[in-house]
């Protein structure tokens, strides 16, 4: 009887706490929202951002606004929003590096996604594209393997900076290919894409929207895509998968998370409002117009993409001697 009594009060419990929680959803959002971005303003994590917050303002009813909190590698932004009331309404909007790539380049700064965040969504995603300089005498993949191999210890490469997505993607292409290659490490994707172009350095891998308005100019080459499937905006480049190199598969994006503790009412409302902003008619056009493709995916999708990427990274950063130890 003392057993059953127990039972039944512990099952009023979890009854109120799911009331609670609940009530807490239905009263969810009851003040403006924040998306706290790790990036300073301008660049295409935040206009996706902006796009994203304004639509999910007239959706919500409450004003969603944008803070950029550039420096220290994303850790002042990825903290601020960790510790912040687990309620909803201060989210962290992030590119995936920050979360996969950043916490193995600096191991004492503790920064931990899974003890931190609770995954919402994953909104955008894009695949990386190895290119070349047209003065590199190579028309395709194999003719770069081909070269590199009796070229040894002469290529170099182009990257926005160590630990970067970019940059680690051509580590991982050297290591899969069998080829070295040089660093040259830029401030930023635009120079060093700049670089390729006056054939300064010889190859990089970048993001299929950087290319579209420098491919005409015929200094550069697109060799793969180190995608599943094809770009549609270039249709031409194979995938690495096609070329025999299937494991080469990466993938920029950007998502929403809330702090770790965040009701899962609340999460899921979230989860729904963003995809119901993704997919309205106006920022579907802008995405359109900015060539960002959308990538939808719940909590739980998004929570293995990030388990998968950082466990993806983390041997290279260390085999390359990228983690910071003071």
């Amino acid at each position: 009887m003392a057993t059953a009594a127990f039972l039944r009060r512990i099952a009023i419990a979890c009854g109120l706490l799911a009331a609670l929680s609940s009530a807490k959803a239905q009263d969810f959002p009851n003040r403006p929202l924040t998306f706290v971005i790790p990036l300073a303003a301008g660049g295409p994590a935040d206009l996706t951002a902006r796009i994203v917050a304004q639509k999910l303002s007239e959706n919500l009813g409450q004003q969603v606004v944008v803070e950029n909190i550039g420096g220290a590698s994303g850790q002042i932004a990825l903290n601020k929003v960790a510790r912040a009331r687990p309620d909803g309404h201060t989210l962290l909007f992030t590119v995936g590096s920050f979360l996969t790539v950043v916490p193995h380049l600096f191991p004492k700064a503790n920064l931990d996604p899974a003890r931190m965040f609770a995954p919402v969504a994953m909104l955008t995603a894009f695949p990386t594209m190895m290119v070349s300089s047209a003065k590199l005498p190579v028309m395709d993949l194999n003719g770069f393997i081909a070269y590199a191999r009796s070229h040894p210890d002469k290529l170099n490469f182009a990257s926005p900076g160590a630990g970067s997505n970019p940059h680690l993607a051509v580590e991982a292409i050297k290591k899969r290919l069998g080829v070295t290659a040089a660093h040259v490490p830029y401030r930023g994707g635009g120079p060093a894409l700049a670089a390729v172009m006056a054939g300064d350095v010889d190859f990089a891998c970048t993001e299929p929207s950087n290319l579209l308005a420098q491919m005409g100019s015929g200094q550069l080459r697109a060799l793969a895509v180190a995608d599943s499937k094809r770009h549609p905006a270039f249709p031409d480049v194979p995938t690495f998968h096609e070329l025999g190199y299937g494991d080469l598969e990466f993938r920029a994006w950007s998502g929403v998370l809330a702090p770790l503790g965040t009701p899962e009412a609340v999460i899921e409302t979230l989860r729904e409002q963003l995809w119901r902003a993704v997919r309205s008619n106006e920022v579907t056009t802008r995405f359109a117009t900015l060539k960002l493709d959308a990538a939808l995916t719940g909590p739980k999708e998004l929570q293995a993409i990030i388990q998968r990427e950082s466990d993806q990274w983390k041997p290279l950063i260390e085999g390359l001697g990228l983690a910071q130890t003071e």
